[in-house]
Formats: structure tokens, C-alpha cells, sequence
């Protein structure tokens, strides 16, 4: 699975396991008990249309209400650059911009797919 298999998906859960903020999205159309997790381990942002700021790169206290914002949203497109870094569009205007790079606190990846689970 990689984030291009995104479109499509429903944001169903938002929250946060360990230091690492998730989001878990559910295949409506062909499997709907299937689900996976976007975990963040990394800068990102929530912008609006035309907000091109880059992804912060700060840890936030609560990531939690910035990443609500998209749930419950469709993804209509998930692209990776190739430097890793990441923009996923929803159906309600929103980006999620998460950076390709790691932070000082970084543990692995900058963020990763969990497998599907059912």
C-alpha cells in the first residue's frame, strides 16, 4: 500500500498511539472492513486552499484538533515527491502536507502505512 491507494478512502479515526499522531482511513467502496493507518512521526500541516506554507516542523502539545479537521473526509488526491514528503487533498478543501524529513525526535521514518487490518 502506498499513500497513491488513498483516493477514495474515509478518514473514519484521528488520535494518537505512543509520540505518534495517526490517522486511520477505511475502504468504503471495496472493502469496507478494511482500514489503515498514516502515522506521522514528522513535520506536518493542515492548510486551506492556497496555503503553501511548508509543513512545521515543531512538536505540537496536541496535534489532535489540527489533524481532526479531516475526519470524516474523503481523500480525493495523495501524492509522494520524491523527497518523501507528502500532500493528501480531502473532500472538504483541506491538505494534509506532511514533510519528508525527519525532526531532531524522528525515531524511523518520517511517517508510514500501517498494513490493512480487518
Amino acid at each position: 500500500m502506498t499513500v497513491e491507494n488513498l483516493p477514495g478512502k474515509l478518514v473514519v479515526e484521528v488520535g494518537e498511539r505512543q509520540a505518534w499522531p495517526f490517522l486511520t482511513f477505511l475502504d468504503t467502496e471495496s472493502d469496507p472492513e478494511r482500514e489503515i493507518r498514516l502515522y506521522l512521526d514528522t513535520g506536518w500541516r493542515i492548510t486551506e486552499p492556497g496555503d503553501t506554507e511548508a509543513p512545521r516542523a515543531e512538536t505540537r502539545d496536541n496535534p489532535l484538533p489540527d489533524l481532526a479537521r479531516v475526519n470524516n473526509s474523503y481523500v480525493v488526491t495523495a501524492t509522494e515527491h520524491p523527497d518523501v514528503s507528502v500532500d493528501i487533498v480531502f473532500d472538504n478543501d483541506l491538505t494534509l502536507r506532511i514533510s519528508g524529513k525527519g525532526t531532531r525526535t524522528t525515531a524511523g521514518e518520517p511517517w508510514w502505512l500501517s498494513p490493512w487490518k480487518q
